[in-house]
């Protein structure tokens, strides 16, 4: 069977795509809202190896190849416009700088920068793997769960990382802190050569570092505010706008 067949795929409406990529132990159910809101598109959701519907994977499985299997996969409707969120930010940056030719643009929404960002992906990394497996991710569940009971945007976290496979997650969590502390990721979002926006939720959203760097390499960014690090779904007026109007530009 074909590595792109481990993804899994939701496609709603018409119009010129945007293809949307989930965080670390989400899932393509975030952006079930945005799908709605944003008409006059066509949406496609994926679910990435190991996460959400799509099939389990053999470890390792790295961020880099999983920009790879999106790129294999987005050709039959390229080119696209990549909205990644938090790890799917990350993922979509890959993807820019490996295949540009099947991009219109990218819009990263939160994704990493700084160590700052990895409010999740840090604390998993910072456990062994068997103790992360062994406990960690039961007690990440409860985490979540109990946040799920004051934050929407929380609720359909732990949903999705319900779904998720700890090993990836676990893995990921590692490789988002490695790249993460090299804080180089701001100066190659400037030097792609596709159109590129950085969307930050404040003040719960990226990083203050994470902003600055983004300021000194020159990253064309959008506040969204007050929201966490879901500004799609705390604030998804204020985001579909922002959307709409930067595409439209393209």
């Amino acid at each position: 069977m074909s590595e792109v067949l481990f993804m899994k795929w939701t496609r709603v409406g018409q119009g010129p795509v945007l293809c949307w990529v989930h965080g670390l132990g989400e899932s393509s159910r975030c952006f079930h809202g945005m799908s709605e809101r944003l008409s006059g598109f066509a949406h496609h959701l994926v679910d990435l190896p190991g996460y959400g519907r799509a099939d389990r994977v053999k470890i390792p499985y790295s961020l880099v190849q999983a920009a790879e299997q999106l790129a294999a996969a987005i050709r039959e409707f390229a080119p696209c416009v990549i909205v990644g969120h938090s790890m799917g930010g990350v993922v979509g940056l890959f993807l820019a700088e490996q295949e540009p030719q099947l991009l219109r643009g990218l819009v990263n929404v939160d994704g990493n920068i700084s160590p700052g960002d990895c409010g999740y992906s840090g604390p998993i990394s910072r456990q062994t793997r068997s103790e992360f497996l062994d406990r960690g991710y039961q007690e990440l569940l409860i985490s979540l769960q109990e946040r799920g009971a004051e934050d929407h945007a929380h609720r359909g976290y732990f949903t999705s990382m319900r779904l998720a496979q700890p090993e990836v997650v676990y893995a990921h969590s590692q490789e988002l802190v490695e790249w993460s502390t090299r804080e180089h990721l701001a100066r190659r979002m400037a030097e792609l050569r596709v159109p590129s926006v950085y969307i930050a939720g404040t003040p719960g959203g990226a990083a203050v570092r994470s902003l600055e760097l983004l300021f000194q390499a020159g990253v064309e960014t959008r506040l969204i505010g007050p929201s966490g690090h879901w500004p799609f779904i705390d604030q998804p007026e204020q985001f579909t706008e922002e959307v709409r109007s930067w595409v439209s530009r393209l």
